[in-house]
This record gives C-alpha cells, sequence and structure tokens, in this order.
C-alpha cells in the first residue's frame, strides 16, 4: 500500500476543510484507488483528528512483539471476522495493525477458517454462534408473542434493479435506504407517522457498514437482528428466493430485459396471503432455533451436524468430482455400499429416509448423461466449473440450505 502516512495527511487535510468522514474516503478513494485505506482505518484517523490529534506517524512503541499471534490479536481477528466475514485478509490485517502474513496465520490455523465463495466460513457453528442464533431468536420470538403488531411492522423486502455493472456497496446501499423510507412514507403513512416500521436485512458488507449504521440511527429507524451464518432465519433465503427460483427453472431468456419482465410478473402472482404465512413461518423458525439451542434445523443440516457418520457419507458424495469422470458412478454406488454397512442402521427411520431421498436425488439429477464427465475436475487446474458450481448449490439447498464445507 503506498504512502499510508501520506494518506494520513490526506485524512487531516480533508477534515481541517471540513470534509465529512464519508466524503474523505470517496476523495482518498478517487486518489489511491486499489491502494487506498480501508473504510475502517480512515474513519479511525478521521477520529483521530477530529479529537484534536495532530501527528500522523503512529504511536511509539517500545518494540515489535516477538509473534503477532497473541490471545489478544487472535481475538481481535475473531470479533472483526465474525462481525463482517467479507473482508479481506489485507482489510483484517490493517485494522488490527499485524503485518498479512500473520493475519493469514491466525485466520487459518488459530481459527480454523478457509476462504469458500469469497468469504470465511466456520466448518459448523461455534458455540458463540449457536447462542448468537438462540439469543437472537429468543428475542424476537418473545416480542412476536408480546405485542400483535410487532411481524405486521417489519419491512424486509425493497424490490428494485441493480444496474448493470453496478456494485452494491454502502454508498449505493445508502441511496436503496432513502428510496426505501420514501416508499415507506407514502405507502405506509401509518407506520411512517408513528414510526413504528422496523428494517429487517441480513448482514452483508454493504447493510452493516458503519455509513449505514449512522444513517439508520440519524433517522430513528430500528433494525431487527439478524444473526450472521443463519439464511434459515432470513425470509428472503428461506421464502422468497426458493419461490421465484422455482417458477424461473429451466425457462431460458434471451436478455435481461426478459429476466426483468417474467421475475416482476413471477413476484405479482404471489398473494399477499402467501407473505403472510411467510412471516408466521419465520415466528416458527424462531422457535425451532430456539428448541434446537441455536443450531441449524431444516434438512439434513441437523442430522449432518449431529452424526458423524451421515457427515462423512454427505461430504464423500461432495468430493466425487474430484475423481475421473468415468469413474464417479462407481464411486458413488461404493458410497452408496459403505452408508448401507456402516451408518444407516445407526440412524432413525425419518434419518434414514432422508438419505434415502437424497441418494435418489443425486443418482437422477447428476449422474445421468453427461453430468459426470462436466461433473469431474479431475486432473484441472482449477477445481471447479460451471456444472459443479451448480451442483454444489443444488446440495446445499438439498441437504439444508445452512450446510458449511469442511475447511481446506
Amino acid at each position: 500500500m503506498e504512502g499510508i502516512e501520506e494518506q494520513r495527511v490526506c485524512v487531516k487535510f480533508c477534515f481541517k476543510l471540513g470534509k465529512s468522514s464519508s466524503e474523505t474516503f470517496e476523495l482518498l478513494q478517487q486518489a489511491f484507488g486499489n491502494d487506498v485505506l480501508s473504510w475502517t482505518t480512515c474513519f479511525e484517523w478521521f477520529k483521530r483528528f477530529k479529537e484534536g490529534r495532530t501527528s500522523v506517524k503512529d504511536n511509539e512503541r517500545p518494540g515489535r512483539p516477538s509473534t503477532s499471534k497473541t490471545n489478544e490479536t487472535v481475538a481481535r481477528v475473531r470479533e472483526i471476522i465474525r462481525n463482517n466475514h467479507r473482508l479481506t485478509i489485507r482489510e483484517v490485517a490493517e485494522d488490527v495493525g499485524i503485518y498479512y502474513g500473520s493475519c493469514q496465520e491466525i485466520l487459518t490455523k488459530e481459527l480454523g477458517m478457509s476462504r469458500i465463495a469469497a468469504k470465511f466460513v466456520p466448518r459448523l457453528l461455534t458455540d458463540e454462534q449457536k447462542q448468537n442464533r438462540k439469543t437472537i431468536a429468543q428475542e424476537l420470538f418473545e416480542r412476536s408473542e408480546s405485542d400483535q403488531d410487532f411481524l405486521k411492522n417489519i419491512i424486509t423486502v425493497h424490490r428494485e434493479w441493480v444496474p448493470q455493472g453496478q456494485t452494491v456497496n454502502q454508498h449505493y446501499y445508502l441511496e436503496v435506504m432513502k428510496r426505501l423510507r420514501e416508499n415507506v412514507r407514502k405507502k405506509r403513512p401509518d407506520s411512517w407517522k408513528s414510526g413504528s416500521w422496523m428494517l429487517h436485512h441480513d448482514n452483508a458488507p454493504a447493510h452493516s457498514s458503519l455509513l449505514i449504521r449512522q444513517f439508520l440511527a440519524k433517522n430513528q429507524t430500528p433494525v431487527v437482528p439478524q444473526p450472521p451464518y443463519s439464511p434459515d432465519l432470513a425470509p428472503c433465503d428461506f421464502f422468497l428466493f426458493p419461490k421465484l427460483k422455482s417458477t424461473l427453472k429451466g425457462r431460458r431468456f434471451q436478455t435481461i430485459d426478459d429476466i426483468k419482465q417474467n421475475t416482476e410478473i413471477d413476484l405479482k402472482d404471489i398473494p399477499i396471503s402467501a407473505y403472510q404465512e411467510c412471516f408466521q413461518k419465520w415466528k416458527r423458525r424462531w422457535q425451532r432455533c430456539i428448541d434446537s439451542q441455536g443450531d441449524y434445523f431444516e434438512g439434513m443440516t441437523e442430522l449432518c451436524t449431529s452424526d458423524r457418520g451421515a457427515y462423512d457419507t454427505v461430504h464423500m458424495i461432495m468430493a466425487l468430482p474430484l475423481i475421473p469422470g468415468n469413474k464417479i458412478n462407481k464411486g458413488f454406488t461404493s458410497i452408496q455400499i459403505f452408508y448401507e454397512e456402516n451408518i444407516k442402521l445407526t440412524l432413525s427411520n425419518e434419518s434414514q429416509e432422508k438419505f434415502e431421498t437424497f441418494f435418489q436425488y443425486y443418482r437422477t439429477t447428476w449422474l445421468t448423461g453427461v453430468y459426470t464427465n462436466m461433473l469431474s475436475v479431475s486432473g484441472t487446474v482449477w477445481r471447479t466449473n460451471n456444472v459443479l458450481e451448480i451442483s454444489h448449490q443444488h446440495l446445499k439447498m438439498h441437504i439444508g440450505s445452512n450446510h458449511q464445507p469442511e475447511p481446506r
């Protein structure tokens, strides 16, 4: 990163000119491009200058410690990733004040994380994450029980199309929030006047950024909490997106406008009663989360997280694309035999039925026609391809959308 102190001078200069922290960061982005300080670091130095600091140099230290992997550093890295699992290693290292290599080692070796689909995910939910899920579910369930209007006041879906080439970053999302507030004012005037409406969104970086949190706080917009790693507790993930996918699946569209038009039609075809039922399901999911002590509770996920044999069987199937295409069918048969001889009799009848359905689904969907050769990434440099990505996405939906892969 070029000229960290130089960028701090620029932050100080912008502060002296009366610029806001957001404006300062935008100017830094224009000036330094990919080498810009992270938003967190920029805001922190802006805050220091605002509090009276004059120096742009780091505070003097008696000496750099021999290792960056202290308990305090590891705890700090864990907290940062827990709050925003889409940060880059560089951003985390910069925020904590350690080298990139040290940060990478903490993430992979100390915290047992790996980068999957551009974000760090744990192999299974930690006790802390389970407790967080349970606590939030308990809070929301109790509020829905004590206040009959609680669910009615939540707004969790705002429909608009993102322009082609536009990244949904904090600045774009800020404009979305402004438009959302205006729509609430026009379409739900009673809720707007009383200030009773609440916003629910997930923990995407753009949603949880400081800029958005400041905007919502300034406008006194309450936010319904959403625990991390919990699409099973988000209406868009467990209701809306699957519903749209089911109607659009298998259809071909010539242009993006065709996709938009058909999606709009499908959205309008969803009756109000379906949304109302979705919110009641949301409430029941809170209860199921509480009953499972914060663990995942749907599909085969609970089975895979509680039974090592079931977990191993599913992971062997997910690893089939690593062998040559002409051996995938034989490999699948071997896994079925392993399951029959070692796992099946240890499971309940209900769990056995789930596995039978799962095996049938995989064989009829992915082991017919040309798919076996298309699935295989054996001998390739890049251990993935489009068919494999689609296969794994469907597998995770079939198993339970929250099943997390084992760290590599």
